[in-house]
C-alpha cells in the first residue's frame, strides 16, 4: 500500500530538539555567580577584622576595599547586565588576590584563591559564553604561576619565614579556599543532578511522542486496508445491486429477499464504520470513560432492540435470558458498553448458521453482574482463543461468507478494560462459543 503523509496534526507530535539544558546551565552558572558576590563579600567583612586583630592594617584596608568592587559586581547583575557582571568579579577578585601576595609577603599562600576562580569561571561563563570561561581560566592559572615563582624568589630573599602571624594567615587561606572549592563542587553535583532529571523527563516525552507517532501512522495504515477493501467491497455490491433492483426486472419475491440482504449487508457497513471511527479515537486517546449508573432495563432494551435488527438477515433465534431485579442499576459508560453487546452480539451472528440459536444471559456474580453471549456457530480453535483473550486482532469469513476486520474484539477488550474488567471466552470447535463479562453494580 503506497504511504500517505501525515497530517499536520502528526507532524506537530515529531520530537524536536531544544536548549532547555543549556538554559538550565546558564542558570545556574549565574546562581553561582551571586553566591560567590556573597562570599567574597564576607570574606572582605571577616578579613578586615582579622588583619586588624593580628596587626595587619595595610591588608585590613586591602580586604575591606573588596566591598565597592562588590557593589559594582551587584550593580550590574541587578541591571540584568550578566556578562559584564561575571567579568568583572572574576577581575576584581583577581587584583583583591594580587595585592594581598603583595603586601602579604611569601608562604601564606594567597595564591591559593585562584583555584576557585578559576573553577567558578568555568562554571559560571556557560552557554554562549564558555570560550570567555576558558579563556579567563587560561589566564588565571598563568598568573597563578607566575606569582608563586615571585612568592619562591622572595621567600629566597628574605631566608626563613615562620611567624604566628604568617602561620596563621596561612591556615586562613588555606581553610577559606578550601571551604570555597567544596561549596563549588556540591554546586556542580546538584547541578548535573537537575540537568540528568531534565534529560530523562526529555528522553521520557521523546518516546511518549515516539508512540504517539508510532499509533497514528498504525491508525492510518489500518484504516486504510479497511477502507480499500472491507469497506469497499460491501458498497461495490449495493451500488450494483441498485440496477438489478429496477422495475420489472426482479419478481416482486426475489426483489424482496435482496432487499433483506442489501439491509443486512447496511448494517453490518455502518458497524464497520462505527467500530473504525471509534478505534480510530482510542488509537489517539480522544475516547472519555465517563461512568454512570445505568439501569439493567436500559441495557436489556438496548440488546433485544439490536437482536431484532438482525433477525431479518439469517433465520437464527434469540433467546433472552436475563434476571429481573427492580431498580438494580450497575456502574458503567453507556456508550462503551452497547458499543460492547453490538459487537459481541454481531460476531456471534456472524459465524452462527442458518437455523442457529444466540443466547443472551445475565445474573449476579461476585465480580457484580456478569452478561453472556452464546452462540450455536462454528468456535474457535485453541490458538484463535488465546489470541482473543491477548488482544490480537484477527478475522475469518462468517458462515454466509461475511467479511471480517478484526476490529471488533479489539474494541471490545478496550472498552471493557476501562470498566476494570475482562472478556472471558469459551469455545470449542464445531460446538459454539461463550463471551462473557461482568460490571461493578452500584
Amino acid at each position: 500500500m503506497s504511504q500517505i503523509p501525515l497530517s499536520s496534526g502528526e507532524q506537530a507530535q515529531t520530537p524536536t530538539t531544544d536548549d532547555s539544558s543549556l538554559n538550565l546551565l546558564e542558570e545556574k552558572g549565574r546562581q553561582l555567580h551571586v553566591v560567590l558576590m556573597w562570599i567574597i563579600a564576607i570574606y572582605c567583612v571577616v578579613f578586615f577584622f582579622v588583619n586588624l586583630m593580628i596587626d595587619q592594617r595595610e591588608q585590613a584596608v586591602i580586604s575591606i576595599s573588596g566591598l565597592p568592587a562588590v557593589t559594582i559586581t551587584w550593580l550590574l547583575y541587578s541591571y540584568g547586565y550578566y556578562y559584564y557582571s561575571k567579568l568583572w568579579n572574576v577581575f576584581q577578585i583577581s587584583v583583591l588576590i594580587i595585592l594581598i601576595v603583595m603586601f602579604s609577603g611569601p608562604d601564606v599562600f594567597a595564591t591559593i584563591y585562584f583555584i576557585p576562580i578559576i573553577l567558578g569561571s568555568l562554571i559560571t561563563f556557560q552557554g554562549k559564553e564558555k570560550t570567555t570561561g576558558y579563556v579567563i581560566a587560561a589566564l588565571i592559572t598563568t598568573l597563578m604561576a607566575a606569582l608563586q615563582i615571585y612568592e619562591r624568589k622572595l621567600a629566597a630573599q628574605l631566608g626563613g619565614l615562620g611567624s604566628t602571624a604568617v602561620l596563621l594567615e596561612r591556615t586562613i587561606n588555606v581553610a577559606s579556599a578550601t571551604i570555597v572549592v567544596i561549596l563549588q563542587a556540591v554546586f556542580i553535583i546538584r547541578t548535573n543532578d537537575a540537568i540528568q532529571e531534565k534529560l530523562i523527563q526529555k528522553a521520557e516525552d521523546v518516546n511518549r511522542r515516539n508512540d504517539q507517532l508510532k499509533a497514528a501512522v498504525f491508525t492510518r495504515d489500518k484504516m486504510m486496508s479497511v477502507l480499500s477493501h472491507d469497506l469497499r467491497s460491501p458498497l461495490a455490491l449495493l451500488y450494483s445491486g441498485l440496477d438489478v433492483l429496477s422495475p420489472g426486472k426482479l419478481s416482486p419475491e426475489v426483489q424482496e429477499k435482496m432487499v433483506e440482504q442489501f439491509k443486512s449487508r447496511t448494517g453490518q457497513t455502518l458497524d464497520l464504520v462505527d467500530n473504525m471511527l471509534l478505534w480510530s479515537r482510542i488509537q489517539k486517546d480522544a475516547v472519555v470513560y465517563s461512568p454512570t449508573a445505568v439501569n439493567l432495563e436500559q441495557i436489556y432494551r438496548f440488546v433485544e432492540s439490536y437482536c431484532k435488527l438482525l433477525q431479518s438477515g439469517k433465520n437464527i433465534r434469540f433467546e433472552f435470558n436475563f434476571a429481573h431485579r427492580e431498580g438494580l442499576r450497575v456502574l458503567c459508560d453507556r456508550d462503551m458498553v452497547e458499543a460492547v453487546f453490538r459487537n459481541l452480539i454481531s460476531n456471534a451472528y456472524k459465524f452462527t448458521p442458518e437455523g442457529g440459536v444466540i443466547t443472551l444471559s445475565s445474573n449476579q456474580c461476585p465480580g457484580g453482574w456478569c452478561f453472556d453471549v452464546i452462540d450455536s456457530g462454528r468456535g474457535m480453535s485453541l490458538e484463535e482463543v488465546d489470541m482473543v483473550n491477548r488482544g490480537v486482532s484477527f478475522s475469518n469469513e462468517g458462515t454466509n461468507h461475511e467479511k471480517g476486520n478484526g476490529l471488533g474484539i479489539q474494541l471490545v477488550q478496550d472498552f471493557l478494560s476501562h470498566h476494570n474488567s475482562r472478556l472471558k471466552v469459551e469455545s470449542t470447535l464445531g460446538r459454539g462459543s461463550m463471551f462473557s463479562f461482568s460490571l461493578p453494580l452500584v
